[in-house]
C-alpha cells in the first residue's frame, strides 16, 4: 500500500535526522525512486503503488502523505526532482478537495477506493 510505505519512509527520514551522513538517506532515496517512477501523471499515486489506479483506486491519504515525505527528502538532499513530485502531488490534492455544503468536511480530500470504501474527512 502506498500509504503504508510512507511510514517506512518516515522512519528512514527520522533516522537520517538523528544520524546524518549514514546509510539511511541512501535507503530513503532508493525508496523514493520507486515511488517517483510510479507517480501518476495527475500527481496522485495508486492505492497499491505499483498497480494501475483504474484497478486498485487512488491513494488519497498516500498522495497527501507522500507530498510531505518528498518535501522532507527535498529538504535533506536539495534535489529538485523531489520538489517536482511534491508540486504534482499537492496540485492533485488541491484539485480534489471537498468544497461542498458540509462545513466539517471542507478541505478534506474526497476518496473512494476498493479497499477503503468512502471517506472525505
Amino acid at each position: 500500500m502506498t500509504r503504508g510505505l510512507g511510514w517506512a519512509m518516515e522512519g528512514l527520514l527520522a533516522m537520517n535526522r538523528m544520524y546524518p551522513d549514514t546509510i539511511y538517506l541512501d535507503y530513503a532515496e532508493k525508496m523514493a525512486k520507486q515511488l517517483e517512477e510510479r507517480q501518476n501523471d495527475d500527481g496522485s499515486w495508486s492505492f497499491i503503488f505499483d498497480e494501475d489506479a483504474e484497478e486498485v483506486g487512488i491513494s488519497e491519504k498516500g498522495t497527501a502523505l507522500w507530498s510531505l515525505l518528498f518535501y522532507q527528502l527535498y529538504e535533506a538532499t536539495g534535489k529538485s526532482a523531489y520538489l517536482q513530485a511534491v508540486h504534482k502531488a499537492l496540485l492533485w490534492c488541491l484539485e480534489n478537495q471537498y468544497t461542498g455544503p458540509d462545513t466539517e468536511a471542507i478541505g478534506g480530500i474526497v476518496g473512494s477506493t476498493p479497499a477503503s470504501m468512502v471517506g472525505i474527512r
